[in-house]
């Protein structure tokens, strides 16, 4: 006569353990991941929110050069590229006429580009009407050096200090804290504007 062996039921507690390690193991694992995605979708986030305020910030100054208003048309005061001692230039402010639409035709605005709050910020203000100031953020941008191209000489300069005339163009480098260069650089053709 045979015996039966009886039937085992439920797990030894090494299998619990190895069981949940296993499990452990594969949380672990997928929370990794997700988080590593979660990083690379930031950083994706960071790196287009960059590129946006770049764009807009170089549109804007673009277009508010085009239409700047010509020194002698104002006064004194309308154009100031003011020089920081390490070669780049700390300041650049004008008075523009192509903001808002129709572009060379509105209402003066007053540009600064200028650092502010560890970022290098660039913004616009009505001088004629009520209107909402502009100001757009450059991120990871916290200087600029600029060259402009006389209407008379050919070569470029690293300085201008005549306030009463405009450039011919302006060529603008973004800079990061180190110095670095953000983005390539891009030059803007200016085409003075009367004050009237």
């Amino acid at each position: 006569m045979t015996t039966r062996r009886p039937m085992r039921r439920g797990m030894t507690l090494l299998e619990v353990m190895v069981a949940l390690l296993v499990t452990a193991l594969v949380v672990g694992l997928g929370y990794a991941t997700l988080g590593s995605a979660m990083d690379t979708q930031d950083r994706t986030s960071a790196v287009r929110d960059a590129a946006t305020s770049q764009a807009a910030a170089r549109a804007l100054l673009t277009d508010a050069l085009r239409h700047v208003v010509d020194g002698r048309a104002i006064d004194s005061e309308g154009w100031h590229a003011t020089p920081a001692t390490d070669g780049t230039t700390a300041r650049l402010a004008f008075v523009s006429r192509g903001l808002v639409s129709p572009l060379g035709a509105s209402g003066r605005w007053q540009v600064v580009v200028a650092p502010h709050e560890g970022a290098l910020w660039l913004s616009a203000e009505s001088l004629d009407a009520a209107a909402p100031r502009l100001a757009v953020r450059l991120p990871n941008t916290t200087a600029m050096r600029l060259r402009f191209r006389s209407r008379t000489d050919a070569g470029w300069v690293s300085r201008w200090d005549d306030a009463t005339r405009v450039p011919l163009a302006i060529e603008v480098q973004w800079l990061d804290a180190a110095g670095q260069p953000v983005g390539a650089p891009f030059v803007a053709r200016t085409a003075p504007v009367g004050d009237a």
